[in-house]
């Protein structure tokens, strides 16, 4: 929500949370409130700020430029899963499960989410402009909601039929931690994002998730923003 509204929009929501006085005091409140520690036990799901899919004519622009209002404590990677069109020999086209970046989850690290965000962003470009094993990359999507646009450009560019798998688990695009966090031979489960304050918390998530539901429904000016799989 916040990241989605204008100046006059975030000072509605502010007034509705409860945050009283001067205009810039009211959205320092509220940027304070909404800002969270992402510690080495979590992850997060970024997928949002990325396009649902993207081909050769707007790759480089797959990030949409901003980044979520989140402290990394520690070193950080950023993965995704999804499917990628590619053209390979002999003009033979496929639709292929894809992790990006490929290799060991210390492939983009940084305690910096922009950083990060930007090498995701330099990897996606190297993708299309060097792909490793295919002699084209014609589209990629890491979000469900991307799936049908980019097979749909990928049968009206070549003129074959491609189907999504029916079962693919894990689609999206994700901040976890550069190393796993192992005790007792066992993963630590991700502990949940930081609640609101105490104080008036309730009436707080209430009128968040009435808002949001509103504005993410259908004809609200948030609706690509439902909450993902």
């Amino acid at each position: 929500m916040y990241r989605e509204s204008n100046r006059s929009q975030r000072l509605a929501i502010a007034k509705n949370l409860g945050f009283t006085g001067k205009p810039d005091n009211r959205l320092r409140s509220l940027r304070r409130l909404i800002r969270t520690d992402i510690t080495q036990t979590q992850k997060f799901n970024v997928t949002s700020y990325f396009k649902p899919f993207v081909t050769q004519e707007n790759y480089e622009t797959m990030w949409e430029g901003q980044t979520p209002p989140l402290n990394l404590q520690g070193s950080f990677s950023i993965r995704s899963s999804g499917i990628g069109v590619f053209k390979f020999e002999q003009d033979r086209n496929e639709l292929i499960n894809l992790f990006q970046p490929s290799g060991d989850r210390k492939t983009y690290t940084s305690d910096n989410m922009r950083t990060l965000f930007e090498s995701y962003q330099e990897g996606i470009n190297r993708l299309f402009e060097n792909p490793p094993s295919a002699y084209e990359t014609l589209g990629v999507s890491f979000n469900k909601r991307g799936f049908r646009g980019l097979i749909e450009y990928a049968e009206d560019k070549t003129g074959d039929e491609f189907r999504a798998p029916l079962r693919l688990e894990g689609v999206g695009i994700f901040i976890i931690p550069a190393k796993a966090r192992i005790v007792g031979k066992k993963s630590v489960p991700y502990t949940p994002v930081r609640p609101f304050p105490k104080r008036r918390r309730k009436e707080r998530e209430r009128y968040i998730n009435r808002a949001f539901g509103a504005l993410s429904g259908k004809g609200g000016r948030l609706s690509e923003f439902k909450p993902l799989d």
